[in-house]
């Protein structure tokens, strides 16, 4: 992940960070010091990676493999768990018929509570 920072002289206390099209945007007041600046920039970029982290559908599937020991004692079966971009009304969707669970690819930026709360 690749850091932009954007130093603004209208910006005067806040330092903020955002993911623009694959890359961390750090928006920061052009007064900070660079070793202010470094201590945030480290810091966004660590909650960053953690909240965007290693979410993929293998993740997803190991997830929904742990939520089901937990809750359900192993008594349910999926045939396939997966993200799905095609999802934009709903967080998630099952098909009883061929066993298919997709999450909304929308879910991976949220904590993994909500994620967990959407797959139970």
């Amino acid at each position: 992940m690749e850091v932009i920072v954007k130093r603004s002289a209208r910006r005067k206390k806040t330092v903020q960070a955002r993911m623009v099209d694959g890359n961390l945007l750090v928006m920061a007041p052009a007064s900070i010091s660079e070793r202010e600046l470094a201590e945030h920039v480290s810091s966004l970029k660590a909650r960053m990676e953690q909240r965007i982290g290693p979410r993929n559908d293998a993740h997803l599937a190991r997830r929904a493999e742990h939520l089901n020991r937990k809750y359900f004692d192993g008594a349910l079966s999926w045939k396939a768990i997966s993200y799905s971009d095609r999802q934009m009304k709903r967080f998630g969707s099952c098909t009883i018929d061929d066993g298919t669970i997709r999450i909304s690819s929308r879910m991976r930026g949220t904590p993994q509570w909500v994620e967990d709360y959407v797959v139970v």
